[in-house]
Formats: C-alpha cells, structure tokens, sequence
C-alpha cells in the first residue's frame, strides 16, 4: 500500500560555519527521494544558550547560532524522518559531545510530523502518538516563531492549543533576522510559491515589528 504524504517541519540550527552547513544541510535534504521542501522561514541569529549551572550573569564566549524551520513534505515515517536527520548532521561533522550546550556544526530537530490532508487527523499511515510536537517549541522562541511563520494557523498537539498562543507568549524571536541570509536560501531552493512568506511576520497578537 502507497504511503500518504505528510507534512513535517524541521527545525533547524548551527554555530560553526552556519551559512556554509545550513546550505549544505538543504541540500542533501532536497535531494532526498520522496522529501521535497515546500518552505523555508526567516533565519535568526541567537546567542549561545547557557548551561544551567553556569554563574548568574556570565558571559558565554561561544559563537552565535543561525536557527530557522523548514517545512517539507515526504512519505517517509517518522523513524525514517529521524534517521535521515542523524545521517545528515553527521554527514556534516556533527561531534555528539555529552555538552548539549556545545557549539555544533548542525542541529536538526523534527518538531512535528502531521498529516497532508488536516480533514484526517491522524491519519498518516503510522502508529498512534506519533504526532507529539517538539517541546522546543513551547519554550524556545526562535523555533515558535519561525514555525509560526510557516504555519500561523497551526493547531499544536496533542491538545490543539494554537501555535499564534505560544509564539504570542515570547516578546520576539530571540534574535536578529538574517535576512540576505534568508534570501540567498529561498532563491537556491524552489519551492511551491501558494504562501507568501514574509521576512519579518508581524507579531502573533497582532502588532506589527517594524523594522
């Protein structure tokens, strides 16, 4: 039996060569059988995370990420998904260390993985549950926001509580757009043009950020 087509967004962070490792990163993606890539959000450069027992108000001398969302279609389940995630990141140098606040040449994350058709709620083909979403996405504002840019309408699981509600908790993306950056991907990779996408999306309670 043919497997239906799934949405899945992706997200997506470096801190060594970013430019360089996120393009590469798109690339062995899209030229992945049966995965095409439909969206590419705005790109954000953020400060390094600290560890959590690092001294109140240290300065960490790590370099800045590059962090964005991809949103992709593919028949691929969600092991698969995962597989070719790892296989990428490794194929980029990724050093898994014990330090998951570690500088990293790339990072990918599937954060949720859903049905093509929304009048079909879970039906994709896989075992139940498998449309948790990422909890980076309810407390990292660089990835609410850029999955708020791709998908403003998207309910997140398994309770529906809208992604506007949780990007509108965070004053911002946490960091600055990249937006030659963002450009410069949205021009190498074609993908279906059915939904503008905006460099800066207004706020998600509906004030606009001027720039």
């Amino acid at each position: 039996m043919d497997r239906k087509a799934v949405r899945v967004y992706i997200g997506v962070g470096s801190s060594l060569n970013p430019e360089e490792n996120i393009r590469s990163a798109l690339h062995l993606l899209a030229d992945t059988p049966a995965l095409e890539i439909l969206g590419i959000s705005t790109f954000f450069r953020t400060l390094p995370l600290p560890a959590p027992d690092a001294p109140q108000f240290s300065v960490k001398d790590d370099p800045d990420f590059l962090n964005g969302v991809l949103e992709i279609r593919t028949t691929f389940s969600p092991e698969e998904v995962e597989a070719l995630l790892t296989e990428t990141e490794d194929a980029l140098g990724r050093v898994r260390s014990g330090d998951k606040y570690a500088p990293r040449t790339l990072d990918l994350d599937l954060l949720l993985y859903l049905p093509e058709n929304e009048d079909e709620p879970g039906d994709t083909g896989q075992e139940p549950g498998r449309t948790s979403a990422h909890p980076d996405i309810r407390t990292r504002p660089w990835v609410a926001w850029p999955l708020w840019e791709l998908a403003p309408e998207l309910l997140l699981p398994p309770d529906d509580t809208p992604l506007r509600e949780i990007a509108a908790l965070f004053p911002g993306p946490g960091g600055e757009p990249e937006v030659d950056f963002t450009q410069q991907l949205r021009a190498t990779f074609h993908f279906p043009s059915t939904r503008p996408q905006s460099m800066a999306p207004s706020s998600p309670s509906g004030d606009m950020h001027s720039e």
